[in-house]
């Protein structure tokens, strides 16, 4: 071992995009935190130097980037610290205690925001719990660089479900912004104060049904010793919807120190309107459409028709280019949200006439995707329902659509596919794109 390296006593955390331990330097035998990194090293790099550019409480400061064998690693100060997710395991905390943890991630979020950075992965395993004073630290920035790399509004792949915020799970056709930031600090409120979550899922697509449609039972319902002036902040927190929660971190702060003033006995103990300290955002556009009721009750009458009668079903939205249909259809997505159905849509391209099927291709491309998000046992389902349903004829679909082959798994051999002297009629092969049916469509 060199003296510039780092022996590692004992791992204490695992972020999103890092591993967290206590080491022991070689030259000098001092003692510090060392946070390495377990995926893309070019975004820890990164990483690092946002979190040494941020002077924000509440967010771990690295001293140097340093290296822990092939890998890059930031040190931190030597703190006898554990990974607030091993801390929560199994039981509630104390509501001064918590809100104070609120408090802390609440100033941080307001520093992140105010420098145009939103986390958009707060959960407790993001996060280090000094187990003495209580004192804790967001410790993972790798979404808010991912996203960055990317896209500025794009969401990053979601590695747990049960701690995303709904404009998060691809149901709600909004953008994604600084605010889903605090829908996770509710889910984190209500998992410190009553010890649980306030849903229970099994699989990403149940998970986004809660989060987008299921309304979180009352904190004072399930933690009767927790204020409801307090239950009242943390639902708020928990709105499906961005503009009902906070508009900044500001006012948030500002009502969990009334909060815990409340709770500590040194501020009046009357309740409160939440909010009032929030200042005005900038008007935004409403989001609700007019205008369309007639077409959005075609639309509804379609899908309790399916829902109703287990039949497929296939409606047309057609019109002049700019009329609205693509906002028709994704309102319908809202409404679809609160379903524990599937969405996907496409549309016909007049600049790729040349390109059959072009649309068809890309719903059943946004179908395949949300699938492959399903647990292992219903994808084994599907490719069964898939092989009895298509047959010989699955190739065809797979030319068309890539990668349905991750769920199909090898197919018989479409006989349109031998040599022109093999083939034995192949009649069969269109039916799943030449099936004709009855078609409601909706014109303007």
């Amino acid at each position: 071992m060199t003296p510039g390296q780092w022996e590692q006593i004992a791992w204490v955390a695992r972020t999103r995009a890092s591993r967290i331990g206590r080491s022991r330097r070689a030259a000098d035998g001092s003692m510090a935190l060392l946070k390495v990194a377990t995926a893309d090293v070019t975004n820890f790099r990164e990483e690092f130097v946002l979190l040494r550019a941020l002077d924000v409480p509440g967010l771990v400061h690295p001293a140097e980037l340093a290296a822990n064998g092939a890998l890059p690693a930031m040190l931190l100060e030597d703190r006898d610290v554990v990974s607030l997710a091993e801390a929560i395991d199994g039981f509630p905390f104390d509501v001064g205690l918590s809100l104070r943890m609120g408090y802390t991630l609440a100033r941080a979020l307001a520093g992140l925001h105010s420098a145009n950075v939103f986390h958009g992965d707060l959960r407790p395993a993001n996060i280090l719990l000094e187990r003495n004073s209580g004192e804790i630290w967001i410790a993972d920035l790798s979404a808010a660089i991912e996203r960055r790399r990317t896209a500025s509004h794009a969401s990053p792949v979601i590695d747990d479900w049960a701690w995303a915020a709904p404009e998060q799970t691809g149901r709600m056709n909004r953008p994604l912004d600084h605010r889903a930031d605090f829908y996770q600090l509710g889910l984190l409120l209500y998992r410190l104060l009553a010890g649980r979550l306030p849903y229970d899922a099994a699989d990403p697509l149940e998970w986004a049904h809660c989060h987008t449609a299921r309304l979180p039972p009352p904190l004072s319902t399930i933690a009767p010793h927790v204020p409801a002036i307090v239950s009242e902040l943390v639902l708020k927190l928990l709105a499906k919807t961005a503009e009902q929660r906070y508009r900044h971190a500001d006012g948030l702060l500002k009502d969990l120190l009334r909060c815990l003033a409340q709770w500590e006995g040194t501020g009046p103990a009357s309740p409160f309107v939440l909010g009032t300290d929030d200042a005005p955002d900038a008007i935004e556009p409403p989001r609700h459409l007019h205008g369309r009721e007639l077409e959005q009750a075609t639309l509804r009458d379609a899908y309790e028709q399916v829902a109703s009668a287990a039949r497929p079903q296939l409606v047309l939205v057609s019109g002049p280019p700019g009329i609205g249909k693509t906002t028709l259809v994704q309102a319908w997505r809202r409404t679809w949200a609160a379903t524990s159905g599937r969405f996907v849509a496409a549309k016909f391209d007049s600049q790729r006439r040349d390109v059959p099927y072009t649309a068809l291709a890309h719903a059943l491309q946004e179908l395949v995707q949300q699938v492959l998000a399903e647990p292992e046992v219903r994808i084994t389902a599907w490719r069964a329902a898939l092989a009895d349903a298509l047959g010989t004829s699955g190739q065809v679909v797979v030319d068309m659509v890539p990668s349905l082959a991750l769920v199909t798994g090898p197919l018989l051999l479409c006989p349109s596919s031998l040599p022109r002297r093999r083939r034995t009629g192949c009649a069969g092969c269109w039916r799943v794109l030449s099936a004709s049916s009855r078609v409601p469509s909706i014109r303007w």
